[in-house]
C-alpha cells in the first residue's frame, strides 16, 4: 500500500524559533544523564512543550545540558564556591521558575514533569539542522 504525500507542501527545515519573545511551557521529560560531564558534574536533559504563545503552541524545545555541581567540601576556598554557584545558577533558575518541588534537600527529576514556567529560547545549528533550545529560565 502506498502512502499519500504532497511533497510540494513539505519542508526540509523548520523556521527558527523567535528569540525575542517569552514562552510558557510544560516539562514533558526530565532525566539525569547516566554519565557525568568532563568536570564530573551530574547533568539533566529536559524536553519542554510550548503552551503559549499560540503561534508556537505544541513546539518542542530542549535543554540537553543542565549541570548540577556538588557542594564543595567544608573549608573549600572562595574559588570552589564561586564555581559551584556559577555551575548551579541555571539549575536554580529552572527550579524556581518552574516551581519544582525539592524535599529534604533532594531533587527527583520525575517531580519536574508536568510543571510549568517561562523561558526565552534560541535556535542553534546542530548536525546541520536548526534546533530550538532554552536560552534563559525566567523567575
Amino acid at each position: 500500500m502506498k502512502i499519500p504525500v504532497n511533497t510540494s507542501k513539505m519542508v526540509t527545515e523548520t523556521a527558527p524559533i523567535d528569540d525575542q519573545i517569552e514562552y510558557r511551557a510544560i516539562v514533558r521529560d526530565c532525566v539525569e544523564n547516566e554519565d557525568r560531564d568532563k568536570n564530573d558534574n551530574r547533568f539533566l536533559k529536559l524536553k519542554f512543550e510550548i503552551t503559549e504563545p499560540d503561534e508556537w503552541k505544541g513546539k518542542t524545545v530542549l535543554d540537553n545540558y543542565m549541570p548540577i555541581a556538588e557542594e564543595p567540601e567544608p573549608g573549600a576556598g572562595r574559588g570552589a564556591w564561586r564555581t559551584f554557584e556559577e555551575t548551579n545558577e541555571r539549575f536554580m533558575r529552572f527550579l524556581q521558575g518552574f516551581r519544582i518541588p525539592v524535599q529534604n534537600d533532594e531533587f527527583d527529576p520525575k517531580d519536574a514533569i508536568g510543571c510549568e514556567g517561562n523561558f526565552t529560547a534560541k535556535s542553534e545549528k546542530f548536525g546541520g539542522r536548526t534546533m530550538s533550545r532554552v536560552d534563559n529560565y525566567l523567575i
